[in-house]
């Protein structure tokens, strides 16, 4: 979900595993990590032409079943399937001629900086 700033501006949305209400966050002990984690991502966007992308609570994604087994999640999220803003969104009309590539090169790059500052740690 990283191929399209469908939200505009070219953001892109790190996820965090703190929502309390979601039937999905079966591990909240490891929530204040995900968090640091999450918001190490969003500063690692100075390695990219990305602004600084929102925080937000993660939601019913398809990382949450790592979750629930104790894995501390994060996530990079382009927005696309709120509102339906992507017509293409899990359809077979998604063809990689809609990625726009230096976005999703902003976005990995964004990624691979987090992994490797973790890796310091």
């Amino acid at each position: 979900m990283i191929g399209n700033p469908f939200r505009g501006s070219g953001i892109v949305v790190v996820e965090v595993d703190n929502n309390e209400k979601c039937i999905y966050n079966k591990v909240q002990k490891n929530d204040s990590y995900s968090i640091e984690c999450g918001n190490l991502m969003a500063k690692m966007s100075m390695y990219t032409d990305l602004p600084t992308p929102p925080v937000e609570p993660m939601y019913n994604s398809d990382y949450e079943p790592f979750e629930a087994i104790g894995y501390v999640v994060i996530g990079a999220y382009d927005g696309s399937a709120e509102e339906k803003q992507n017509p293409h969104y899990h359809t077979a009309t998604d063809t990689p001629d809609l990625i726009n590539w230096n976005y999703l090169n902003s976005v990995t790059k964004m990624v691979l900086a987090t992994i490797f500052t973790l890796n310091k740690y």
